[in-house]
């Protein structure tokens, strides 16, 4: 099992999770952080999260005066939007809350993080580390907690995205051909427009996708994949992509 972990990364990539042992093992995938803040309104529409426990104790944006202007993504006392940036959900409890774990998961507090797992090898069962013990035991996490919104600043500020035309030799693999560009238009919004489009047709009547975290979180996430299949759905995304009403149209 210890030669398996070490040696399921491809060179150049590394399970950042690898010493904590959270029994993902995955090197090779990314999180999405391009266009965050647009990610971050997406989330307004279906990236509704209640809060409980230890989670309540995070910092959340209005804690701090320069990302006070951010405090519309949550309510006190327990519920936030999230734009599900991290795979395993740790955005649920709010974006400062999922970044100052990532300082955890590297080493921060190593003192009381190596309590709660057996490092690499696994085998124990996790345990979460409270947010008072880190506040009370740990100057190092406090001045975390101080810094990370500058960190939530510059993300907001710096996931423009890197675009194809930019790239050495980039021109070579695109085209101006109207056809061309219009068939791609199309097969982005009957394939690829129901996972990957920030833009979609207005939701069906009984689809609530903003409250459907939680339990009932498979039968909603049924019924819109359903819809997506449907031509009424299509058709209408068809017309969203075809708009084409100005030259930054973003999806």
């Amino acid at each position: 099992m210890f030669y398996q972990a070490l040696h399921v990364s491809r060179p150049g990539t590394l399970d950042t999770s690898l010493v904590s042992t959270d029994n993902i093992n995955n090197p090779r995938t990314m999180n999405a952080v391009y266009y965050l803040l647009p990610r971050m309104l997406q989330a307004k529409k279906w990236g509704k999260e209640t809060m409980a426990g230890g989670g309540l104790k995070n910092k959340q944006f209005q804690d701090f005066p320069a990302t006070n202007s951010l405090s519309q993504f949550f309510v006190w006392p327990s519920t936030t939007w999230t734009p599900r940036v991290l795979k395993d959900g740790a955005d649920s409890v709010g974006a400062l809350g999922a970044l100052n774990r990532v300082y955890i998961n590297i080493g921060l507090f190593s003192e009381e993080w190596l309590l709660h797992f057996r490092p690499v090898i696994g085998g124990q069962a996790l345990s979460p580390i409270p947010i008072e013990t880190a506040q009370k035991n740990s100057n190092w996490w406090k001045a975390t907690e101080m810094q990370t919104p500058n960190m939530a600043l510059f993300f907001l500020a710096s996931t423009e995205p890197h675009y194809l035309k930019d790239a050495p030799g980039g021109s070579t693999y695109l085209t101006e051909d109207a056809a061309t560009l219009t068939r791609g238009k199309v097969v982005f919004a009957e394939r690829c427009a129901r996972c990957h489009s920030s833009k979609t047709p207005p939701l069906p009547s009984g689809l609530d996708l903003e409250n459907a975290n939680g339990p009932n979180y498979l039968t909603a996430w049924n019924q819109y994949w359903t819809w997506t299949k449907t031509d009424g759905f299509k058709q209408q995304m068809r017309s969203i992509v075809e708009a084409n009403t100005d030259s930054l149209n973003r999806f």
